[in-house]
């Protein structure tokens, strides 16, 4: 086993289920970060994106999944409001989405984004509303793998901007956190981490004992940390959440495989109706064009 490997382990319980349910599941990071004594860890969050000192950060879809585990498809955004007004959603992308690779540049998951900072921005009423007045919109994606390609920051913003750098207006801004770069980031002292770096490092090593001993370090010096890896344990201690947590990893796991047949059987039919119309006198191209327009 190399190295990295050995850094992604993680400790099983006796259902196959980890010991430690992992911060970057979409569902469990909500559940640890809407918590009601997550307020230090949600401040400190916000905190280390924004680079300023937030004071406060109150969660307006404070609501939880159904506990009923066959439930699936929520929504699984945080979505709060900080001290200043603005109005911030925080969303955890573990896996890469369907369609999405290095090649299109993972188009789905920044247009999704991006469409969400739209519509979290234009939910602000705006009928006898000076649009002076709006307050400042933020989505911020952690993902469990780089959508960008060659060096990057481990966290990337965006605004509005032209060519040349000017900005048009800091009303909305993009966030992109890479956790994939955690490796890397346990390689300096704490001391010499930044507050992002440290909650990279425990959102994506929580559950791994190759992190304990550094996050037991980030954990002494940042109260915020240590309030999400307090509440972290306690979620993945409770029955229910685990029953939770192993439902929609089997429901994931389903819809993988239905994908799968039907991939192949379309792929079959496929075939079949090229086969059928290059018969009838149509060449290769003239048939690809037929069956892409059905």
């Amino acid at each position: 086993m190399g190295d990295e490997e050995k850094m992604n382990v993680i400790e099983l319980d006796s259902d196959g289920l980890p010991k430690i349910l992992p911060a970057y599941d979409d569902a469990i990071f909500k559940a640890m970060l809407t918590h009601a004594d997550a307020l230090p860890a949600r401040v400190d969050i916000l905190t280390a994106f924004l680079n300023r000192n937030v004071k406060s950060a109150t969660v307006k879809n404070v609501e939880l999944p159904s506990k009923d585990t066959q439930v699936k498809q929520e929504k699984f955004d945080v979505n709060c409001a900080i001290d200043d007004g603005s109005q911030i959603a925080v969303e955890m992308q573990a896996n890469s989405m369907a369609g999405d690779n290095a090649a299109n540049r993972h188009v789905n998951i920044r247009n999704r984004s991006v469409y969400g900072l739209c519509d979290l921005h234009s939910s602000q009423p705006g009928r006898g509303i000076a649009y002076a007045s709006f307050v400042r919109s933020y989505q911020i994606t952690i993902c469990g793998y780089s959508i960008f390609e060659g060096t990057h920051d481990l966290v990337e913003t965006f605004t509005l901007r032209n060519r040349r750098g000017k900005e048009l207006t800091d009303a909305i801004t993009a966030m992109f956190m890479d956790l994939s770069m955690s490796p890397s980031i346990i390689k300096k002292s704490v001391a010499d981490m930044i507050a992002a770096e440290m909650w990279a490092v425990f959102l994506a090593g929580a559950n791994k004992p190759a992190y304990q001993k550094i996050i037991q370090d980030i954990t002494s010096k940042r109260e915020g940390i240590a309030v999400a890896n307090e509440i972290l344990e306690a979620i993945s201690q409770n029955a229910e959440e685990r029953a939770r947590y192993h439902s929609r990893k089997m429901w994931a796991q389903d819809r993988e495989h239905d994908l799968a047949i039907a991939r192949n059987e379309g792929h079959k039919e496929g075939v079949q109706e090229l086969a059928e119309l290059i018969q009838k006198g149509y060449s290769v191209n003239e048939a690809l064009d037929i069956i892409s327009k059905k």
